[in-house]
C-alpha cells in the first residue's frame, strides 16, 4: 500500500531511472527499506543509521554497500559532496530521531538532480520537536537549493495518523 515506508522506496524508483545510481537509506534501522530499493532493481545502496545495533541488524539483509553509523543533523558526514543520486528518509523525524536541521548535510551530499524523498506522520508536524519543519523546506526552495517535485497527502502511515510524502530535487 502506499503509506508504508516500503512506499517511499518505490516512489524514489520512480523518479531514478539508472538504478546502479548510489542510493542512501536514511535512518535505515534494521534496513526494511534498503531491501525494497534492493527488490526494485537498486545495484548501489548504503545505510545510515545513528544505532550501531540496527546496523547489525540491517547488514544481515545483504544489500548494502556501505554502513555509516552517526546521526542526521547539522554535523558533517563522512560522505563526499555529490555521491548519491537519492536518498529515502522515512520514519526518523520522529521525537528523539532527526530533525530539520539534517537537511543542508543531505543537499550536500546528493548528487545535482538527485531526489530526496520525505516521509513522515503529519501529526509529527504539530509536535515542538519538529516546529518550523515546513518553514526550513520552504526556506531551501527559497535558496535555490532543491526543488519541490511533490507533495503528497498519505493517509494512515502509522495506526491512525496520516502521513505526508515530499519529493524533493537538488538544483
Amino acid at each position: 500500500n502506499s503509506t508504508t515506508p516500503l512506499a517511499a522506496a518505490r516512489v524514489l524508483a520512480e523518479y531514478i531511472e539508472d538504478k546502479s545510481a548510489p542510493v542512501l537509506d536514511l535512518a535505515a534501522g534494521t534496513g526494511i527499506v534498503g531491501g525494497e530499493l534492493k527488490r526494485l532493481g537498486f545495484t548501489h545502496i548504503d545505510a545510515l543509521d545513528a544505532s550501531q545495533a540496527m546496523l547489525d541488524k540491517a547488514v544481515e539483509k545483504n544489500v548494502y554497500k556501505r554502513l555509516i553509523c552517526d546521526y542526521m543533523g547539522p554535523n558533517v558526514l563522512d560522505i563526499k559532496d555529490d555521491t548519491y543520486g537519492g536518498a529515502v528518509a522515512t520514519g526518523c523525524f520522529v521525537t528523539g530521531h532527526a530533525r530539520q536541521d539534517c537537511f543542508l548535510e543531505i543537499i550536500r551530499v546528493l548528487k545535482p538532480g538527485g531526489v530526496l524523498i520525505i516521509q513522515l506522520n503529519k501529526a509529527g508536524l504539530a509536535k515542538p520537536y519538529l516546529a518550523g519543519f515546513e518553514d526550513t523546506l520552504k526556506a531551501h526552495e527559497d535558496d535555490k537549493l532543491w526543488t519541490l517535485l511533490k507533495k503528497e497527502f498519505i493517509p494512515y502511515v502509522l495506526g491512525n495518523n496520516d502521513g505526508l510524502r515530499y519529493v524533493y530535487k537538488k538544483n
